[in-house]
Order: C-alpha cells, then structure tokens, then sequence
C-alpha cells in the first residue's frame, strides 16, 4: 500500500467519523429561532457590582440545575436562586505555592419558589419576609436575545425571551 493511498483511506475514515455524528448534513450558518418566555425576574446574564457576580440558577422539582438557554416553558422551572459569588477576604487559605488567597463564596440571597402553575412565592434571606407573586404571561415587559454557536455542528441557535410580568398578591 502506497502512502497516498494509506492517506486517502484516513480521510475517507475520518469523512466517514465525521458523518456518522450528523454534522454533514448541517451546512454552516443554519439559524434555528426559539422563543422563550420566563418570568421577568430571572435575568438571563449574570452581572457585576464592583466584585460581586450575581447569577440565577433555574432547578427542576428534581432539583437539578436547569440550563436557562434549554428552557422551553416557565412551568419546567420550580425554584430560582439568586447567588452572589465574590472572595472573602476576610477568610483565606494557603494554596499550594504558600501564598494566601481569599475564600472564593457563594450565597443564596433571593429565591422564588413556584407555588402552583402560576404563582411564586419570593423570599429574601435578608428579611426573611415571603411575598407571594402572581404570573401575568400575557403582559410582556420586556424582551432579551442570545445567540448561540454550537462548536460541532455549528448551527446558530438564536433565541428571544419574552418575559412577562409578576406582580405581588393584594
């Protein structure tokens, strides 16, 4: 066997890897729209004060962690939790170099705890006072967007979340 032929065999065997996940058929630049509509508490980007990253995690009823770009409904969401995650620098700890570093931490300061298909009770660790809330899927109050590019396939997801009103119950 010649090396050309040892080479084209390789290609031929990778061509062959390659489409058997799928990926051959997906041409590049395919856009796939979704839309989602949440509540208008859940902020899709985390963001900073000062050293302070503030995030949302979405769970399931299971409790699992729910990536907020695969949502498909409000109603697959059972609780949220707003985290704040800085360093301590209060407390530290000798890493292996000997160098002492501030506690990387993460609290919960907020949670919403869906109550039933269309209320949420919110609670602040702060005051520790729950107020129940009530859905309004119908009343927009803003919009989002996020584009997405999956390595593999590298088909463009972009998706639009639509997030409608919650409001206190009298």
């Amino acid at each position: 066997m010649t090396r050309r032929t040892s080479l084209l065999r390789s290609i031929t065997a990778i061509c062959a890897l390659y489409a058997s996940f799928g990926t051959s058929a997906q041409e590049p630049g395919t856009l796939i729209r979704r839309t989602v509509t949440l509540p208008n508490f859940i902020k899709i980007e985390d963001y900073r004060i000062k050293d302070t990253l503030i995030t949302y995690a979405c769970f399931n009823k299971d409790g699992d962690l729910l990536d907020k770009d695969t949502v498909t409904t409000p109603s697959s969401i059972d609780y949220v939790s707003v985290i704040k995650k800085y360093s301590d620098p209060l407390h530290t700890y000798t890493d292996k170099d000997g160098t002492k570093k501030p506690i990387p931490t993460e609290k919960i300061f907020i949670r919403y705890d869906r109550l039933g298909s269309n209320k949420w009770m919110f609670i602040d660790y702060a005051s520790h006072k729950p107020i129940t809330l009530q859905e309004s899927p119908s009343d927009i109050t803003g919009t989002d967007a996020k584009t997405i590019i999956d390595p593999v396939t590298r088909e463009e997801t972009q998706i639009t979340y639509k997030l409608f009103k919650v409001v206190p119950v009298k």
